[in-house]
């Protein structure tokens, strides 16, 4: 069996506009994602951040914890289930409902860079151990 080195030249020469255009959108989609991965994650992880002060009103205590909560359930849901069920879940299932295109899709893969920003699998942000 011998490789035919010169078929998979040509190959690759007549397909470069196809590889090209597809490297173009895989650096899009990968900054994209990440951007707003780092942008959500921040703004998680501040919402966890936020310590319990005793002064506090009763709203804005119950304000501070709902928010926490919501952040909590949030990453729970996102870290408890497989990267690749969530991807098959949210753009094969909801694709059709949500008329989403390949590069909305990319917006599920940013969730799972921002929890590693917005949710330190040390402890929480203000130093204390997790309580989840």
């Amino acid at each position: 069996m011998s490789l035919d080195f010169s078929y998979a030249w040509k190959t690759l020469t007549d397909s470069w506009p196809m590889y090209w255009y597809g490297i173009k959108i895989t650096v899009l989609l990968a900054i994209v994602g990440t951007v707003f991965g780092l942008l959500i994650g921040l703004v998680v992880g501040a919402i966890r951040g936020i310590p319990e002060d005793p002064l506090d009103t009763p709203f804005r205590r119950g304000l501070k914890k709902a928010g926490q909560a919501i952040s909590w359930f949030y990453i729970w849901i996102f870290r408890g289930t497989p990267m690749m069920v969530q991807a098959v879940f949210f753009y094969y299932l909801l694709r059709s409902l949500l008329h989403w295109t390949p590069l909305t899709a990319d917006h599920h893969f940013s969730e799972h860079r921002r929890l590693y920003v917005g949710d330190h699998p040390l402890g929480d942000p203000v130093g204390g151990p997790r309580s989840d």
